[in-house]
């Protein structure tokens, strides 16, 4: 394990740092779940690079934070050649957010050439 004291992002500076920049130093992954309270566009947006080329990988992320997550996240991983599909079931919320207050919790996605 290697604690890395920055923010995971779409960009790198000072603070944070892009996971495109993180997998040029690294070997690519096979799994990634993504669960960051509303940030998982951000998050897949600086690991464009490395979905792109990436074989054989798997992502788990969250898309009940954002109203438009399932379809958006779902968009992006779809152009860059994953198949997806979501959880069974839906999360519900009352409080706080636009309607419909039915959001599908996970979006699988799975990505084999």
């Amino acid at each position: 394990i290697h604690l890395i004291p920055k923010l995971v992002s779409d960009r790198t500076d000072e603070i944070s740092w892009s996971l495109d920049d993180f997998f040029q130093q690294k070997d690519s992954f096979d799994l990634l779940k993504i669960d960051v309270e509303g940030s998982e566009k951000r998050i897949l947006k600086g690991l464009e690079n490395t979905l792109q080329k990436g074989k054989n990988t798997r992502i788990v992320v969250c898309t009940y934070h954002r109203q438009h997550d399932e379809k958006e996240l779902s968009e992006l991983l779809k152009n860059k050649g994953f198949s997806t599909h979501c959880s069974k079931g839906y999360m519900i919320f009352r409080n706080g957010i636009e309607k419909p207050y039915l959001r599908r919790g996970v979006l699988k996605a799975l990505k084999l050439t």
